[in-house]
């Protein structure tokens, strides 16, 4: 899966978790800093979606309000 600021998917523990209706051939992508601490590698995102954050570095990097967003599923 791709990484998107606004994903189709979430990972709750071992799953993998539609947030949207997904039709055969829909892209699923995954929001990288909601599933990593710190991202090895950090990069610009490129998502297009209005909210995007505009880089990727991994969940100990995002504001109060986005990892309450962004807590696991249960």
């Amino acid at each position: 899966a791709n990484h998107a600021c606004r994903p189709t998917a979430r990972v709750r523990g071992r799953a993998l978790v539609a947030l949207v209706a997904l039709a055969p051939g829909d892209e699923v992508t995954l929001d990288y800093d909601a599933t990593e601490w710190e991202i090895a590698q950090p990069f610009d995102c490129r998502c297009g979606h209005a909210a995007c954050r505009g880089s990727v570095r991994g969940f100990r990097h995002l504001d109060p309000e986005t990892r309450r967003r962004l807590r696991p599923l249960r």
